[in-house]
């Protein structure tokens, strides 16, 4: 009543049917015998910590099926962030959107907002960042960290992604960049 949507969660403890779920959803069908595998995979990758995504389950599922990869609507070549003390943080993107070069430059709270807004600004289909969770995998001001994305669609569809590196504001675009080529799956 209230717009809430319900989404399911990968995990250790995940069922067969959320996960066949999830898949056909994506338009991805698995036989018994191919789910069984991917569930089994999903639950080792979750019970060692690890969160899993949706583009974690397609990947598995294209792997277990041995389906190629899907077409990445969205290809970064180039990404330039200025930002400082006296500086509007400013990100420039060029892309590659459906095989055709594309350019926009935006300006944020910060480097990563500002990187953020570039990359949708880019895209021809709108989409809406839901949620944004980063974590440091290691210790030190050069950890590697982890940045998990949620994305919404004109139609309401919820993509998650994610990325990992050493640069926050690399992992976020990296984590943006695959939820984008995800919502090109339906």
């Amino acid at each position: 009543m209230v717009g809430h949507r319900r989404r399911l969660t990968l995990g250790k403890h995940v069922g067969r049917h959320a996960v066949r779920q999830m898949l056909i959803d994506a338009h991805i069908e698995p036989g018994d015998a191919q789910l069984d595998e991917i569930v089994e995979r999903v639950k080792a990758i979750a019970s060692r910590g690890k969160r899993m995504t949706d583009a974690d389950l397609y990947e598995i599922a294209e792997s277990v099926m041995g389906i190629a990869a899907g077409k990445k609507v969205f290809r970064l070549d180039d990404i330039a962030i200025m930002t400082g003390n006296h500086v509007i943080p400013t990100a420039s993107v060029r892309a590659q959107v459906n095989g055709t070069e594309h350019v926009f430059s935006s300006v944020g709270n910060g480097p990563v907002d500002a990187a953020l807004k570039a990359i949708v600004g880019i895209i021809p289909a709108r989409i809406q960042l839901t949620e944004f969770h980063i974590e440091a995998i290691s210790g030190g001001s050069d950890a590697i960290c982890h940045v998990t994305i949620a994305v919404e669609d004109e139609h309401g569809h919820i993509y998650d992604a994610s990325g990992s590196g050493d640069d926050i504001v690399l992992a976020s675009v990296d984590a943006l960049v695959n939820a984008i080529n995800l919502t090109s799956r339906d």
